[in-house]
């Protein structure tokens, strides 16, 4: 994006020429008829757009999560967490304070047993 002195905003948009199967390709088309109405030139921009930041959205949340993993290995290499906690509660539960493990085990494995 460019601002000029005029306060003017321009945006340069990338033309780009790639290659689709043509199995996706018509699949992608039908969805649009499907969703649209239509296959209009903007509503195909609109959707590649959105499909490619939903892309970018994914593999980011991928890196994340490969660093959170790192993270939890390297608590438990470090002692920090046991490995049985960690397995019982799960990737998204793993941060608790250490010496509070036991307590921890006993409330997730009465709530598993109601």
């Amino acid at each position: 994006m460019v601002i000029n002195a005029h306060s003017c905003v321009v945006v340069r948009l990338a033309r780009q020429s790639l290659e689709i199967d043509d199995d996706l390709w018509q699949l992608f088309l039908k969805k649009l008829v499907d969703v649209y109405g239509s296959a209009y030139a903007s509503k195909k921009k609109e959707a590649i757009n959105e499909a490619i930041k939903m892309w970018l959205d994914i593999k980011e949340e991928q890196r994340r999560g490969a660093s959170e993993s790192e993270e939890l290995r390297k608590l438990v290499e470090d002692r920090e967490i046991s490995p049985a906690v960690l397995k019982l509660l799960g990737k998204n539960e793993t941060m608790i304070p250490v010496g509070l493990e036991s307590k921890i085990v006993a409330e997730v494995l009465k709530a598993r047993m109601c």
